[in-house]
Formats: structure tokens, sequence, C-alpha cells
């Protein structure tokens, strides 16, 4: 059993040009959506590109932290093998070594209260350089002094 429609002309004429309507604007509407994602995903690609570059900047900030701690480190350690084997063998100090470690500790320290980058480490940096400063104090003093290093370090 076939059953044909017969649609008169004028209404076929309608229809096509109402699918045609329909037609059109869901590819209008698919271009929207599609230049809209575009846009999001071009926005986000930005957004992830500068956070990038940001944390690029406080990683490089970060190591040059971690340098200067190192220095300082290094140059503590110098002083205090110096002012150990002195002890140890009955004399006194190599006072050039000592104050350019000094100068050495001082350039790093300064160089580190210059480059603050984390919450809390300007007070952690300050706290340092105020013990730092009692130390190098009485490690001068030492080195004015006339009395023999196995007497002092006995005080």
């Amino acid at each position: 059993m076939f059953i044909s429609l017969r649609i008169p002309c004028d209404k076929l004429k309608t229809l096509k040009i109402t699918h045609m309507k329909t037609s059109m604007r869901i590819k209008i509407s698919v271009g929207i959506v599609l230049i809209f994602l575009i846009i999001l995903f071009a926005s986000i690609g930005s957004y992830l590109n500068n956070l990038s570059k940001k944390t690029s900047a406080i990683l490089k900030e970060n190591h040059i932290s971690v340098v200067y701690a190192r220095d300082m480190s290094n140059s503590l350690k110098n002083l205090n093998q110096e002012i150990v084997i002195a002890f140890l063998t009955d004399r006194y100090p190599d006072s050039l070594l000592i104050h350019n470690e000094l100068k050495l500790f001082d350039k790093s320290l300064q160089l580190e209260e210059n480059n603050i980058t984390e919450i809390g480490e300007d007070m952690l940096v300050s706290g340092f350089a105020k013990d730092y400063c009692e130390f190098r104090d009485s490690l001068l003093n030492y080195l004015q002094s006339t009395k023999p290093a196995n007497k002092i370090l006995y005080l």
C-alpha cells in the first residue's frame, strides 16, 4: 500500500522557504558558537601563557635566593673552619681571610634583602641579619683581642 500525498504548489514553496530559513539559522548559530569557542580557547591559551611567564619569574627569583643562601652558608663554613683550625693549631686566625669572608657574606645578605619573593621572607631575613651582626661583632672583637685564642674560646 502506497500512500501518495499531494501538496499544493504554493504550500510546497512555503515549506521549502521555511526549511531554508531554519537551515540558515542553524548554520549561523553553529558559526557563532564556533567563533565563541575559538575566542574562549584563545583566551585560555593566553592566560596559561601569562601564568607560565609569572611562574618562570617566581622560580628564577627563588633560585636566586637559594644561590645567595648557598653563598652565605659557604662563607660561614669558611669562617668556622678558620677559627677551628686556628684554635687547634694554637695560632691566631687569618684576619684577611676572615674579613674577606665577612665581606662576601655581607654582599650576599644585602642582595638577599633586596630579593624578597615570599610572604614572611622579609622577617626571616631581617632576623637572620640581626643575628649575623651579633656574630660578626663578636668575631671582630675576638680578632682585635690580644688574648690567646684558647682562653677566649673557653670563656
